[in-house]
């Protein structure tokens, strides 16, 4: 049988610049889910590519946003 998991991510608060940059310059499909995920969040006025790479970052509109996309890019990834 198979057991379930889960992930635990941490909040807000342990973002900065770049973090997991390595990753979105060498892993495709991270680099592609978050991608995406800066593509939606632009629809709704979020430049969450340019907060992701910058001070911006730790601005609470970004933050939450960029913290998620990490997480999702993260699970897609793995």
């Amino acid at each position: 049988m198979n057991k379930p998991f889960l992930f635990l991510f941490t909040g807000q608060g342990c973002q900065y610049p770049n973090m997991l940059k390595a990753l979105y310059d060498n892993e495709n499909l991270f680099k592609r889910t978050l991608d995406e995920c800066f593509r939606i969040f632009s629809s709704f006025g979020v430049d969450l590519h340019t907060a992701f790479f910058s001070e911006m970052v730790h601005s609470t509109n970004f933050t939450q946003p960029a913290l998620f996309s990490i997480e999702y890019a993260l699970a897609t990834l793995w």
